[in-house]
């Protein structure tokens, strides 16, 4: 089993910032930022709409890594590339474990 580290957590929040700022640009979901630190500052009830947006328009995490609008390194791009691949929904724990969840 791996821990994220982090630099890794921060690495994807980073990440993630960027794709719902671009997300949120594209479909208007939330009124206000104008920058993605100023996204960042918004609620989590706010951010969680631009990523329910995301997850029902995925075709925009294609658009981003075509576009590259922040400017991302190409590990990077990987990173979000990758993220097509994500399951998504609602999970459940069932039992915590010595070792893991």
């Amino acid at each position: 089993m791996s821990t994220v580290t982090p630099d890794e957590a921060a690495q994807f929040f980073r990440l993630m910032w960027e794709v719902q700022f671009y997300v949120n640009q594209r479909l208007k979901v939330v009124r206000g930022p104008k920058s993605v630190e100023a996204y960042t500052k918004l609620s989590s009830q706010k951010k969680y709409k631009v990523r329910e947006a995301l997850y029902q328009h995925p075709e925009l995490l294609e658009a981003f890594v075509a576009e590259n609008p922040a400017g991302l390194t190409p590990d990077d791009l990987g990173i979000v590339a990758a993220w097509k691949q994500a399951v998504v929904g609602k999970f459940y724990i069932d039992r915590f474990l010595k070792r893991y969840t």
